[in-house]
């Protein structure tokens, strides 16, 4: 086989690749054939949190969810677009990192504040743990009486390796210059200073999120206690509770904006543009030159709401 039958053959496979990561990532519009979607007249911009919130790596183009720097970039252009009258976050997200979800939340809020426009947050099958602090940058949030709300609170992960010396002779030396840079190796126990040290800061980042959640929804002090342990709710029980405001879907939810922005219950639509096809085969490239196509187990813990 010659070098131009493999480039050739090499670019058919990307095109197929990337064509199922577009179908995949498409946004589901909804089933109303008078509503059209122009970018040209005024309308309601629709923003898709669909998967899990993370900064993606640089190379990592297999992610399942969505690259948060391209979400803020997407909200940035809604908040721009003088004929965005208003914005429907459609959330479909058990969660993610901390820092992505936080940085969604203040891009969103940056729009509402600059623009005074509504954002109406519409929860599909899930909107949990970083994709519900996503949603409470919303005036309003509408959820199905089955999707699953909440999970307020903070985690962090770590690989216990410690049996895997005894085992099968198998350790990692470590050289460091303070005593915690190694905090968190998944090939040690955590020192009993170490576990206090990690605990303070959940509990921190967790004020955090219950700080967001009090500003947001105006709930009683004892009621975010309660609500914010972690536990996940129907959407009927979070209409109960204070952490959504309406029943409904997509459709409900649209009917409701264009209504809050004058433009009646069958708004146009407007989608942000997609990075598309250059940024994907940019990735591919790096992921290519500098990292084996399977993943890595090192000692990096994760952060997650």
């Amino acid at each position: 086989m010659n070098k131009e039958s493999i480039i050739i053959g090499l670019l058919i496979f990307l095109f197929v690749i990337s064509a199922g990561l577009s179908m995949r990532n498409k946004e589901i519009q909804p089933n109303n054939n008078m509503r059209t979607s122009s970018p040209g007249q005024d309308g309601i911009g629709i923003l898709s949190i669909y998967g899990p919130i993370a900064f993606s790596e640089p190379a990592d183009v297999w992610s399942s969810g969505q690259d948060a720097d391209s979400l803020i970039t997407q909200i940035q252009e809604l908040g721009e677009n003088k004929h965005v009258k208003g914005i429907v976050l459609r959330i479909n997200s058990p969660g993610g990192t901390v820092g992505a979800s936080q940085e969604i939340f203040n891009a969103l809020q940056r729009v509402k504040n600059e623009r005074q426009i509504p954002i109406v947050a519409s929860i599909a099958d899930m909107g949990a743990s970083g994709a519900y602090w996503v949603a409470l940058s919303a005036d309003t949030i509408f959820a199905n009486p089955g999707s699953l709300v909440g999970s307020i609170g903070v985690l962090i992960q770590q690989w216990d390796l410690s049996e895997v010396k005894d085992r099968y002779g198998v350790s990692l030396i470590t050289h460091k210059s303070g005593i915690y840079k190694d905090m968190l190796s998944g090939w040690r126990k955590n020192k009993t200073d170490e576990e206090h040290m990690i605990n303070a800061t959940l509990t921190e980042i967790h004020q955090q999120f219950r700080a967001a959640l009090a500003s947001q929804r105006n709930l009683p002090t004892e009621n975010i206690l309660t609500l914010s342990q972690g536990q996940v709710f129907s959407g009927s029980q979070a209409l109960t509770a204070g952490l959504i405001d309406q029943i409904g879907g997509l459709e409900e939810t649209l009917i409701y904006v264009g209504k809050q922005s004058k433009l009646g219950k069958n708004p146009n639509l407007i989608y942000p543009g997609n990075p598309g096809v250059p940024k994907w085969l940019g990735q591919l490239k790096r992921q290519l030159n500098v990292q084996s196509l399977f993943p890595k187990l090192n000692n990096t813990a994760l952060w997650t709401l």
